[in-house]
């Protein structure tokens, strides 16, 4: 049996409804999973287009998570992704885009885009423990090691209209950067747990 211990700290952050958007750091293998399954509300999040093939990728389709194209500005992905935080579900986003040391050095700007669209207030995620040190980032942590999950206080982007200019766009995803990158800070110390 699979079995990690997952510590949850902050899930008075999450709001308990409405639209809300959940940015999390991105070191390993199991963060989609841990993010979706331990939020107290359905989640939904945008998940690279290579993983929606087989078993995994009918499960993921059918849990209702979005398939998103890495490579290129995926509107079908940015479209389904607006239309959830409308309907005011939770969507989960990892700005780095792929697995990295997990310190947000850099940020794509899904995340900021669509709190800008939506007026989703934008709520930090740790995650900690899902990729012990010296792992590859496509390794699973030691069965039984301590995963903590850490949720930061929301903060809100101004609703902008269309015309979204991509020199603001590029500001408010640094700010998200910046945030993310602090909160990702302060859940080390809070943990004791280091990035991997």
């Amino acid at each position: 049996q699979l079995s990690w211990q997952v510590k949850v700290h902050g899930s008075q952050y999450v709001p308990s409804s409405g639209a809300v958007i959940l940015a999390a750091n991105h070191i390993g293998v199991l963060d989609g999973p841990t993010l979706v399954a331990m939020t107290r509300r359905p989640t939904f999040a945008l998940v690279k287009r290579e993983a929606f093939t087989g078993a995994v990728g009918r499960f993921l389709a059918h849990v209702g998570q979005i398939s998103l194209n890495l490579r290129e500005i995926d509107p079908q992905a940015i479209r389904r992704a607006v239309h959830l935080l409308r309907s005011g579900k939770v969507l989960a986003v990892f700005p780095e885009g792929s697995r990295t040391g997990g310190e947000v050095a850099w940020a794509k700007r899904g995340a900021a885009y669509l709190a800008m669209v939506s007026g989703a207030p934008v709520v930090p995620v740790a995650i900690l423990g899902t990729r012990d040190p010296g792992q590859s980032k496509s390794q699973l942590p030691h069965l039984r090691s301590s995963i903590h999950l850490v949720y930061g206080e929301p903060f809100h982007l101004p609703r902008t209209p269309w015309p979204r200019r991509k020199a603001v766009v590029a500001d408010w995803t640094a700010f998200v950067r910046e945030r993310l990158a602090d909160h990702v800070v302060a859940a080390q110390a809070l943990t004791g747990l280091p990035l991997p």
